[in-house]
C-alpha cells in the first residue's frame, strides 16, 4: 500500500468520470489530486505549475491522445509517473504504450483498491499492468503474424516456376533465352530475399506462398 502522500493529476475528456473518480480517490489520506484535466493540454498546463508524481490519463481524446500525451509527459517530466486508465484493451495501444515506456495500465472498470495497489507500485519505482492487460499483451506475443508478401519480378517467378518442375540452371537459360549464369545469379537474389538457404528452400517457399502457379 501507498507508504506516504501521493499527489496525481486524472485527465479524460468525460467530466461525470472524472468527478466520480476524483471524489473516490479524494476519500483516500494518502492520495492527493492536485487537479483534473479534460483533455491533454490543460495537463501539460498543470504539470508546468504543479509539483505532480503520477499522472492518470485515459486513450481516447480529442486533440492529444493519451499515448502521445504520455510520450511529451516522458519527454518533458520524466519524474512524474505515467498510469493509463482506459477501457481499450487492445494489444496494439497496449503495446506503443510499453515501447514508450509508460508506467501503468489499468481498466476503467478496476476496483478502488487495484488503482490503490498501482500507485504504490509506482511511488515504489515499479510498474503495474492489471492482469487482464497483461494477458492480452502476452497472448499478441505468441499469435502467428501472416509474413508478409514479397514482391517479385516477372523474370523472377518465371525461375521459381521452372525450379518447382525441378529443371536445372542450364535447362531454365535454354527455355527463357538466358545463360546458366543468369539463371544461378537470380537464384541468389531470390535465395536472399525469400530468405531461402538453397533450391529446396525456394521451392517450399514458392508453393507455400502461391507464389508460382
Amino acid at each position: 500500500m501507498l507508504k506516504e502522500k501521493i499527489r496525481i493529476v486524472l485527465v479524460d475528456d468525460h467530466p461525470m468520470f472524472l468527478n466520480g473518480l476524483s471524489a473516490l480517490l479524494k476519500s483516500d489520506p494518502l492520495i492527493e489530486v492536485v487537479a483534473t484535466a479534460g483533455g491533454g493540454e490543460e495537463a501539460l498546463n498543470i504539470l508546468a505549475t504543479h509539483t505532480v508524481d503520477v499522472l492518470v490519463t485515459d486513450i481516447s481524446m480529442p486533440e492529444m491522445d493519451g499515448i502521445k500525451l504520455n510520450s511529451v509527459v516522458k519527454a518533458k517530466y520524466p519524474n512524474v509517473k505515467t498510469l493509463v486508465l482506459s477501457t481499450h484493451n487492445d494489444p496494439e495501444r497496449i503495446s506503443k504504450l510499453i515501447q514508450k515506456d509508460v508506467d501503468g495500465y489499468l481498466l476503467k472498470n478496476a476496483e478502488k483498491e487495484e488503482f490503490v495497489v498501482a500507485l504504490a507500485e509506482l511511488q515504489n519505482g515499479k510498474k503495474y499492468f492489471s492482469p487482464e492487460v497483461k494477458e492480452k499483451y502476452v497472448n499478441s506475443l505468441f499469435e502467428s503474424k501472416p509474413e508478409p508478401q514479397v514482391k517479385l519480378s516477372r523474370r523472377e517467378k518465371e525461375i521459381l516456376k521452372y525450379l518447382v518442375k525441378e529443371l536445372t540452371a542450364k535447362e531454365i537459360g535454354e527455355a527463357l533465352f538466358i545463360s546458366a549464369h543468369t539463371v544461378n545469379t537470380h537464384k541468389k537474389n531470390l535465395m536472399a530475399k525469400l530468405n531461402a538457404k538453397n533450391s529446396a528452400g525456394l521451392i517450399t517457399y514458392a508453393m507455400k506462398h502461391g507464389l508460382v502457379d
